[in-house]
């Protein structure tokens, strides 16, 4: 355990404390001897191992400027602690169980939260720019306006999140489960992400620039009024998703892309290569083009779509 003394400033003390109401799941995000094993570690030192005096422990640090930096708080029970506007840079909370926790503003720029669990927790406002966040479960997690610039969330659980507003630049994932999130007027920018899971998820007035979608699913997803620039579908189906409203602009669609039946009325496109999707019953009537881009309209032949003119 670090207990070196920090000497940057701490904006101000931060109230921590355990609540009552939330209690351990089952499915602890680590088992019971690797937790025994956290607690033994930490126990050796000045950091507790019961609840009420973890969370003295940790408001006593959180007096201190920056004393919650860089702790190695790996695999520790943390779950209904109000951890609102707390400095957690470089934290190691790789295990941890924050079930049900308060992270309000929280500053987790360059933490390790590889494994953890965030279930039901409230992360509004927070920054996780740079974070480890692979392997981490966050069902039903509020994540309003967090910004993951640069973070990696491979292998993440994100059923249910409440994603509106979040800023996803530069996030990189492999197998994201996004299944039933909401990430309205979310933005993306040079995101990369493979084998993502998003069937039923809402992305209304989300902005796409340079995103990356591979083996992508995101079967009744909801994209009315969004905004696509320079992307790439690769292999991504959409079947039965809405697109009312929404523009593509220099969109690229590779082969096994879908959007067989999906909504695209007032759809605008310009620029974009979808000589190979698959659109077999999508509805694409009143679909739009600028009046300055000379291009024709979105034309359908034998169920494949084709933007541009045709030889």
């Amino acid at each position: 355990m670090d207990r070196q003394e920090h000497s940057a400033p701490f904006p101000r003390p931060t109230m921590i404390t355990k609540r009552t109401a939330a209690r351990i799941p089952a499915n602890r995000p680590a088992s019971i001897a690797a937790d025994r094993a956290a607690r033994s570690r930490v126990a050796s030192g000045p950091f507790p191992t019961d609840d009420s005096a973890i969370a003295a422990r940790l408001s006593a640090w959180a007096r201190e400027p920056g004393g919650l930096t860089g702790r190695d708080l790996r695999g520790c029970d943390l779950h209904g602690m109000v951890l609102d506007d707390a400095d957690l840079r470089g934290t190691n909370l790789a295990g941890a169980n924050l079930t049900g926790a308060s992270l309000r503003r929280a500053n987790l720029d360059g933490v390790n939260l590889s494994g953890a669990v965030l279930t039901d927790a409230d992360c509004a406002g927070a920054s996780f720019a740079g974070a480890c966040l692979d392997g981490t479960v966050a069902e039903c997690c509020r994540l309003a306006g967090v910004n993951v610039t640069g973070a990696t969330a491979n292998g993440a659980r994100w059923p249910g999140a409440d994603l509106s507003d979040a800023t996803l630049t530069g996030l990189t994932a492999t197998g994201l489960d996004l299944t039933h999130a909401v990430l309205d007027r979310s933005r993306a920018r040079d995101a990369n992400l493979q084998d993502v899971r998003a069937d039923y998820s809402r992305w209304r007035g989300a902005r796409w620039d340079h995103v990356a979608l591979c083996d992508a699913t995101f079967l009744r997803a909801d994209f009315r009024q969004s905004r696509l620039a320079d992307c790439t579908l690769d292999s991504t189906r959409m079947a039965d998703s809405n697109w009312d409203a929404a523009r593509w602009s220099h969109v690229t669609v590779g082969f096994g892309t879908s959007l067989r039946d999906a909504a695209m009325t007032t759809v605008q496109f310009d620029g974009c290569d979808a000589r190979t999707i698959a659109v077999a019953g999508a509805t694409l009537a009143d679909h739009r083009r600028p009046a300055s881009s000379g291009r024709p309209a979105l034309t359908v032949v034998g169920g494949r779509a084709t933007i541009g003119r045709r030889s």
